[in-house]
């Protein structure tokens, strides 16, 4: 990348006293995420669960492929590995609860509501269903209402709930430290391109 040096972001002062903005000193995502990707994937995945219009998993394919790109060696690159994992599950399960004891209430949901339908499909696999349900668009928030109204057990919840949590944001991880190299220049590219 032409103009870009791993770690050098310095702002500089024009004349007047503004930080500006160059080719040599923007910070690229993934650098950024390197700093505060627990942060960054904690808000991402506990606004997601919460039913924020925002995706978390090009967030948590950008924070595997930051920790691929930023690891000095496989010890080290575990460990972060980890942390971004634990912020994940940790921001997921506690969106979920609050839907899960909502539900369970019938705050959140009408206890009027016709759901045999969908009680006899989660009757099947039961509390199990969440374990994939973060694999299937709209699964996971139809899931845990369902646990919730169900009843189940809230220790079986939570610990099937974070089971699921970390498969799913495990494989996007993976696969963004899969990928780092080809993401770092697609970014690279594009960045050039908008600037």
């Amino acid at each position: 990348m032409r103009g870009y040096r791993r770690g050098s972001f310095t702002p500089t002062i024009s004349p007047r006293g503004i930080a500006t903005q160059t080719e040599e000193n923007i910070m690229p995502s993934h650098e950024l995420l390197t700093h505060y990707g627990v942060l960054i994937v904690f808000i991402n995945v506990f606004g997601s669960s919460l039913g924020l219009p925002i995706p978390a998993t090009p967030t948590l394919i950008m924070a595997g492929a930051a920790i691929a790109l930023a690891a000095e060696g496989f010890s080290s690159a575990a460990a972060v590995f980890g942390v971004v994992l634990g912020a994940a599950v940790i921001g997921g399960a506690l969106a979920d609860i609050v839907w899960f004891h909502g539900s369970k209430c019938g705050v959140l949901m009408p206890r009027r509501l016709d759901m045999s339908d969908k009680l006899s499909s989660l009757g099947r696999w039961g509390v199990r269903t969440l374990l994939i349900a973060r694999f299937v668009p709209g699964l996971a928030f139809i899931a845990v209402l369902l646990c919730g109204r169900r009843a189940v057990c809230l220790r079986s919840f939570i610990l099937h709930d974070c089971a699921g949590i970390g498969l799913w944001a495990a494989a996007a991880m993976a696969a963004g430290a899969l990928s780092a190299p080809h993401i770092e220049t697609t970014y690279a590219a594009a960045w050039q391109f908008i600037w």
